[in-house]
């Protein structure tokens, strides 16, 4: 995996400029018909009601530092619920999941790869809740990324800031939190990132690893002058 890393690093920096290190997008609400256990099949916009019961079953989020986690509130301050807890009725979510992949590939260079996208957690910030800058560990074999998908969910800040080489890219769901829209982004784990405080009601998000299926060739992003040249 450190060859892969070293990789995706180097095809990074092919990408100064571009901003191709993100993808953001908002879509038409699909309803996920999402179960979590001990709090039941939850309703949208998640009411502040359903946040608190959400807290009720959900643990303090650690971060890794190491090789080891911690939970330390002056670094991350926000709940989780891990992905054993949640299932979706139906496969609706499934097939939205693929239409999601199918947005994000172009704009992270990867058509020619085959991705795929594994639940790891549900996170509830409410407010005053953040996340200091930090880079994605490695969960599981093969994972090269992190999708973030926004429940719609009131609630103002908390904003996603991407970074790499010196630029800075911003991923804003608040402004259609209140709405049924979704919005989700995807970017790469070796960039830096950060959530902002919650300045009121609650952000919650589904997790997801971003993970490269076998293939014969390890992922490599298209730098900005070949893109220019197509």
């Amino acid at each position: 995996m450190d060859h892969l890393k070293e990789n995706i690093l180097n095809c990074l920096k092919n990408l100064k400029g571009s901003g191709k290190f993100l993808s953001v997008h908002t879509s038409a609400f699909q309803f996920p018909g999402l179960e979590v256990n001990g709090v039941g099949e939850i309703a949208y916009p998640v009411n502040e009601m359903q946040a608190k019961a959400l807290i009720q079953v959900a643990q303090k989020a650690p971060f890794g530092k190491g090789g080891e986690t911690f939970v330390d509130s002056v670094v991350r301050s926000t709940n989780e619920i891990d992905a054993s807890q949640l299932t979706f009725s139906g496969n609706r979510w499934s097939a939205f999941l693929d239409k999601i992949i199918s947005k994000i590939k172009p704009d992270l260079g990867l058509e020619d790869y085959t991705i795929s996208a594994h639940l790891y957690k549900m996170l509830i910030y409410e407010k005053s809740d953040f996340f200091l800058p930090h880079k994605d560990s490695e969960k599981e074999k093969g994972m090269f990324g992190t999708l973030v998908i926004s429940l719609p969910a009131k609630h103002t800040g908390g904003e996603l800031v991407v970074s790499f080489e010196g630029l800075n890219e911003v991923a804003d769901f608040a402004d259609d939190s209140g709405d049924y829209k979704i919005s989700y982004a995807a970017f790469y784990a070796d960039c830096d990132h950060e959530i902002k405080p919650i300045t009121s009601g609650y952000r919650i998000c589904l997790l997801y690893n971003l993970v490269q299926q076998k293939s014969g060739k390890n992922i490599q992003l298209a730098s900005v002058e070949t893109n220019a040249a197509q």
